[in-house]
């Protein structure tokens, strides 16, 4: 099986950090907004409460198979050969992921940035930038990742506070917004805004093991639910929440409204810098999982010549959606509302299984010792 390589504690941090934020530049907080209403801000706190929680209990799952990664625990409770079949689940859902998200960003740039450019050139310069990356290997994503993330982070707050001088703070009311019931729902389905921490459970050797990646995961996930929830609670007093819901990219919307004199303008290119990064970064961490996860399916111990194929499947499913309107009515409600299922809900119930059929990896007893 390939050697995936080691990241250190910020490395992995930055990573899963960078590829969770990601999804605030696209239509995120739009639709989020359509849901909940004012009550946004505080919607995307529970969901980040909620994936907490389920990824402390997936890492109790982990802490049964020690040395084992996520695709090792489905083989180990399942059986081989559903533990195989749902492997390539997990890659099937890898590739969609990437090709949803990659599509998504193009859709947003040529809105906003580049209308007359042909999508495919985007798209084909995205994947070539993402190829060298996989190419290169887990520890330049790493790399990459933890150079990026502070200049990043510093690009979204200064959009936060140049806008401020415009913000409505009433805008905010009513401050339960839909409802606490429907916005306790909505969060908890939202939780699948986060499950990108879950990479973590297929990297875990590559990362020191279930302590380190706990700390990493909840970390992170802790970063990213503040971030979120600033960009909706600023995105609300520039718009409310009736405007807010009819943009396309609420950050890329709030950053056009920055003007402080004729020298001082179009303050949206900072925001062009900290949103194509995460995207090519997002890409590259979508693939290069389609790529460990079909190499753990098959003990395949090289995965660099599937680089082109995957690439290929990806370019091929990023034309499937016809319009934008499909690609943000459906695919993002898949990946967005219901992904928590699959990635967080299915390794809870296979805990329960390993617990009431006592089934554990084989250095499990050393572990304990």
């Amino acid at each position: 099986m390939q050697k995936q390589g080691t990241l250190t504690f910020y490395e992995s941090f930055a990573f899963i950090t960078l590829i969770t934020m990601s999804k605030i530049f696209y239509t995120s907080v739009t639709s989020a907004m359509n849901l909940t209403k004012t009550s946004t801000w505080f919607m995307t706190l529970i969901s980040c409460f909620s994936s907490v929680i389920m990824f402390y209990i997936c890492c109790k799952l982990m802490e049964r198979f020690p040395g084992e990664n996520l695709f090792g625990v489905f083989e180990g409770i399942l059986g081989k050969f559903f533990g195989k079949i749902f492997g390539m689940f997990v890659c099937a859902y890898a590739v969609y992921y990437s090709s949803s998200n990659l599509i998504e960003f193009v859709n947003m740039l040529k809105v906003y940035s580049l209308p007359n450019t042909p999508p495919t050139l985007i798209i084909t310069t995205m994947l070539i930038a993402a190829l060298i990356i996989v190419y290169l290997g887990l520890e330049v994503i790493g790399k990459i990742s933890s150079l990026l993330l502070i200049p990043v982070i510093l690009g979204l707050l200064s959009i936060f506070l140049f806008a401020a001088p415009k913000y409505n703070f009433d805008a905010i009311k009513p401050y339960l917004g839909v409802g606490l019931k429907k916005t306790f729902e909505v969060g908890f389905l939202r939780s699948s805004a986060y499950t990108e921490v879950t990479i973590l459970l297929v990297l875990i050797n590559s990362i020191g093991g279930v302590k380190q990646i706990k700390k990493i995961g909840i970390s992170s996930l802790i970063l990213t639910g503040i971030l979120f929830s600033i960009s909706f609670l600023c995105y609300t007093f520039i718009f409310g929440y009736a405007a807010g819901g009819e943009n396309i990219s609420g950050l890329f919307e709030l950053s056009t409204t920055i003007y402080f004199n004729r020298f001082f303008q179009r303050v949206d290119s900072i925001l062009l810098f900290t949103w194509i990064i995460p995207s090519i970064v997002t890409t590259s961490a979508g693939i290069y999982l389609c790529l460990i996860d079909y190499s753990n399916v098959f003990k395949i111990k090289d995965y660099k010549p599937l680089i082109f194929p995957f690439l290929f499947i990806i370019f091929v499913v990023t034309s499937l959606p016809k319009n934008s309107s499909e690609v943000i009515e459906i695919n993002m409600k898949i990946i967005r509302q219901y992904s928590f299922l699959p990635l967080y809900i299915f390794p809870i119930i296979l805990l329960i299984i390993s617990i009431l059929f006592n089934k554990k990896g084989k250095n499990y007893n050393a572990k304990k010792a």
